[in-house]
């Protein structure tokens, strides 16, 4: 009995099997009368994608409860590269009747690189049920090649080096401050004080043109008991100074530097700027003002501070610094040769000099002083750690971009332009102008970061600046505007853009892409005005006419292209704009240099 029943449930999973088999091979074979269409039939590129529409409908007796038909739809380029793009599934709720078969439309969409083009959209019919069997009808072509007109833009994307204006400095100046006990004007030498530091000047021999000395007191008693304090602190510096001199300086003398002594005279002036700038509470400060305004003699108002609960914070942050002097050296500076500024930059790249030996001006200048890149990109690197300037954000940003204009490599050139476009922000950040938020898009418009490179072109345009940038960054603003297939929005940038080469083509390739094939050519026709022989307007109007079938003009308009660039000869051959006049004698004679 046990025997019999296993022998009638594998019959039956046998007989369920071979139904179910029938019944996806029924649905294969009726396939062949299935219509599917795709509206464009030429398929083109708008904006960064490839969209399109396909119709498809079936016999009513593929859809059934058991079984499930649909298409899956791939696209094929390059040498075996096969891009999943979309499923059309029979199923109820997700088709009409059109006609009394069941039919679906439904539009695709196909991001564009351009390694895409040419290639080919396929579709295969699936049949499968709930068990997951399933059959297959082969491979159908649906569509070939690529309309790529959208993309005939013309762009500048200028990004350059911003110069530093480095120039050797002919003159410059070193201030030491010096303070004094109260009521004193002994030279106070311990550690921390400018007195070291002043005879290490002394002793490096700069080329001195004058000293300036200024001294000043504050309103203690002490202070103010010594009416010559200011002057005779001012004469104790310059002693000190002009005995270095002749100890230790080879190259100064004491006749041939001026001396510029000033003592302040006493005054309430100095007070009240520190008093104001002080951390005391607001009512302490009005008090003391109210005082130091009042009537009385300097001695009398130092007497009436005495009584304030601030004065012990008068006399420990403010009294101290107005007791001071100050001298101011006018010199000459060593200057160094471009040579040693290079070798000194590459010191402090390979961490075998202090970032001191060069000044930050000096530092970001040692990259010009190179051609390779590479060596440029660890320089300013180098002055990013050492002063975080925007100009070496900025250089280093170009240096980026030019090492991604020379890379083959794809994940290496992209690595280089997102390394760029990231520098090229901070450095915009750093210094906000039209100038810098451009190149800034720019470097993200070659990456192809549209949403990115459009805020950074609106940031330039908000920022303002000169005509001459502010058209430059319209006219790039357009051209992505054309890439990602706003084109309305490219023609109200346009309007700022100026009367260029770049912008005739594109406001050419608007008007094109509106199917204005009236006004179209005359912008093309100024561009070759601008650049006469210009491949890119002669393929453009030749296309234009392709369009509006005149093929004598398309003809001519073709030759002349290829005269100026032979890379339009198989650019043309594989156009599908001219797939029409591929074997007509007229096409091919225009394709011969």
């Amino acid at each position: 009995m046990k025997l019999r029943l296993v022998y009638f449930s594998s019959l039956s999973l046998i007989c369920s099997v071979l139904l179910s088999g029938c019944t996806l091979s029924r649905l294969v074979k009726l396939s062949k009368k299935q219509q599917v269409t795709v509206i464009p039939h030429q398929l083109e590129v708008s904006g960064d994608n490839i969209l399109f529409e396909v119709k498809a409908q079936v016999p009513l007796k593929m859809v059934q409860k058991k079984a499930v038909y649909g298409l899956e739809l791939t696209y094929k380029y390059g040498e075996a590269q096969e891009d999943a793009v979309g499923r059309i599934a029979f199923t109820p709720g997700e088709f009409v009747y059109e006609n009394d078969r069941p039919t679906i439309t439904r539009q695709f969409s196909i991001p564009y690189t351009p390694e895409k083009n040419p290639g080919q959209l396929l579709m295969q019919g699936v049949a499968s049920n709930k068990k997951r069997h399933e059959k297959r009808t082969s491979k159908q072509e649906l569509a070939k090649g690529l309309i790529t007109t959208s993309k005939l833009v013309a762009r500048n994307n200028e990004v350059t080096y911003e110069l530093d204006n480095f120039e050797p400095e002919k003159e410059s100046f070193n201030t030491l401050t010096f303070y004094f006990d109260k009521g004193q004007t002994a030279l106070r030498d311990f550690l921390g004080t400018n007195v070291s530091v002043l005879n290490d000047f002394i002793e490096a021999n700069y080329k001195t043109e004058s000293i300036e000395i200024i001294a000043g007191t504050s309103p203690e008693k002490e202070e103010l008991q010594k009416p010559r304090l200011a002057a005779q602190r001012v004469q104790v510096l310059q002693r000190f100074y002009k005995h270095k001199l002749d100890v230790s300086d080879y190259v100064n003398n004491t006749k041939a530097i001026t001396f510029k002594p000033t003592p302040l005279r006493q005054s309430w002036d100095s007070f009240i700027k520190k008093v104001k700038s002080s951390a005391l509470p607001k009512e302490e400060v009005d008090k003391i003002l109210a005082i130091v305004n009042g009537e009385g003699s300097f001695l009398e108002k130092e007497e009436k501070l005495q009584q304030l609960e601030s004065y012990e914070y008068l006399e420990l942050y403010v009294y101290p610094v107005l007791r001071f002097a100050e001298v101011k050296i006018a010199y000459s500076p060593v200057l160094k040769k471009n040579y040693e500024i290079y070798l000194l930059s590459k010191k402090i790249v390979e961490k075998a000099a202090d970032k001191s030996v060069l000044t930050d001006q000096e530092l970001r200048y040692a990259a010009t002083l190179t051609p390779l890149l590479a060596e440029k990109q660890k320089i300013y690197e180098a002055a990013i750690r050492t002063t975080d300037h925007w100009q070496a954000y900025h250089n280093l940003g170009v240096v980026y971009l030019l090492m991604a204009k020379q890379e083959h490599r794809p994940q290496l050139k992209n690595e280089l332009l997102k390394k760029s476009a990231q520098n090229l922000i901070y450095a915009s950040h750093r210094n906000p102008a039209a100038r810098t938020f451009y190149h800034a898009a720019s470097a993200h418009h070659l990456r192809g970061n549209a949403l990115e490179a459009l805020q950074a072109y609106d940031y330039a345009i908000k920022l303002g600046g000169n005509k001459e940038i502010l058209e430059k960054v319209f006219a790039d603003k357009a051209a992505l505007e054309i890439e990602i297939g706003q084109i309305d929005d490219a023609l109200t940038s346009l309007r700022f853009a100026g009367t260029t080469y770049q912008n005739y083509i594109n406001k050419g390739l608007c008007y094109m892409l509106k199917e204005n094939y009236d006004d179209s050519p005359k912008f093309y026709e100024e561009a070759l005005k601008l650049k006469p022989n210009d491949a890119l307007a002669y393929y453009s109007l030749a296309i234009i006419a392709a369009r509006v079938k005149d093929e004598n003009l398309m003809a001519a308009h073709l030759k002349r292209a290829v005269q100026a660039d032979k890379s339009f000869v198989q650019r043309a051959i594989n156009d599908l704009e001219f797939r029409p006049y591929l074997k007509k004698d007229y096409f091919q004679a225009a394709l011969k240099r």
